[in-house]
């Protein structure tokens, strides 16, 4: 079972209880946290065994170096309109709001980008 802070509204942490391996109780903060810490490595550092002649038989597809077309300026507007509202930013921190609602002018820029990327 994984630990458990929960933020309170004054801004302070409550820390409850948790389990260790060993069945024993985490009271303090700092047990919390490394039983948290403890509990991310478990799942990230999982090995997966892969049966090699299986990964020898996928096809080996030959890398595109460039793009067989560009996009029109109609499709990257298309693709704009399609994008959902409320969502998390992208890593580059643009809001997709700001995209799908932009100006004639931003939807011009962005084509001239990817246009010039490939």
């Amino acid at each position: 079972m994984p630990p458990t802070l929960c933020l309170q509204r004054d801004g302070s942490y409550a820390t409850h209880p948790v389990l260790t391996k060993g069945w024993d109780l985490f009271k303090d903060r700092k047990g919390i946290l490394s039983r948290w810490a403890e509990h991310i490595e478990e799942l990230l550092n999982q090995t997966k065994p892969t049966d090699k002649p299986i990964v020898d038989q996928l096809p080996q597809l030959p890398n595109v170096s460039e793009p067989d077309f560009l996009p029109s300026l109609e499709e990257i507007s298309a693709s704009a309109c399609n994008l959902k509202n409320n969502k998390a930013l992208d890593p580059d921190g643009i809001l997709t709001e700001i995209v799908k609602h932009g100006v004639h002018l931003l939807l011009l820029r962005l084509h001239s980008i990817i246009s010039a990327w490939a």
